[in-house]
């Protein structure tokens, strides 16, 4: 019966945090998004793919440079809107999410396949984690260790359990591209002693390929 609890309670945290509808209303538009974005009427102004760029901004006929990331579509479909007024009579605008962007993780340790975890429109610890086909059973889940691309602090400590007994999921951080989510074992391997070094010697003068 406790067994089965436990299953439970996995699934519906990680369904609860990767089915999710993705709302115009609340996304924020991000660097590496491709976005179809269409003038009503034009059909010379109909894109079907504008990726945003690593500054934010994407480029469109008549008005140039403009900054996407950052604004929802429905916020961007109102600021070209404006823009285009000067050339264009009562322009209509809309902006959709044609593919999010991804980010690329390690995630290594007492998981079921380590290794490097692409992730799209989420990019949370439990996100990574569900990637890698989640723990084995001799993860130790309150010892997640998550080390930030290009910071040399100590690593971060998850608490799984925290967020799986207490629904506290203020542990289930974002992550960035290049991070790295390391699960310890039951004793059996130490962060410090055993897989610091390794990383440390390498992994601050390499990034992962894009």
């Amino acid at each position: 019966m406790k067994r089965l609890w436990w299953i439970f309670l996995v699934l519906m945290m990680i369904l609860s945090v990767n089915v999710q509808p993705v709302s115009a209303a609340s996304y924020a538009i991000a660097q590496g998004d491709v976005l179809s974005i269409d003038v009503f009427g034009l059909e010379e102004m109909q894109f079907k793919e504008i990726i945003v760029r690593p500054d934010g901004k994407i480029d469109f006929p008549l008005i140039g440079e403009i900054q996407a990331a950052g604004s929802t579509p429905s916020e961007l479909a109102l600021t070209m809107q404006e823009k285009l007024a000067p050339f264009v009579k009562a322009p209509k605008v809309s902006v959709n999410i044609a593919r999010f962007h991804t980010i690329k993780v390690y995630v290594l340790g007492e998981v079921n396949r380590p290794g490097i975890i692409e992730l799209q429109y989420s990019h949370t610890v439990i996100d990574a984690i569900a990637g890698a086909g989640s723990w084995t059973k001799d993860a130790a889940k309150k010892k997640i260790h998550l080390i930030r691309y290009g910071q040399k602090s100590d690593p971060i400590v998850v608490n799984l359990l925290h967020m799986l007994k207490k629904g506290d999921t203020t542990q289930n951080y974002e992550l960035g591209n290049g991070d790295i989510l390391f699960l310890d074992g039951n004793g059996r391997l130490d962060w410090a002693r055993d897989i610091a070094p390794i990383i440390s010697s390498s992994y601050y003068i390499s990034r992962l390929d894009d």
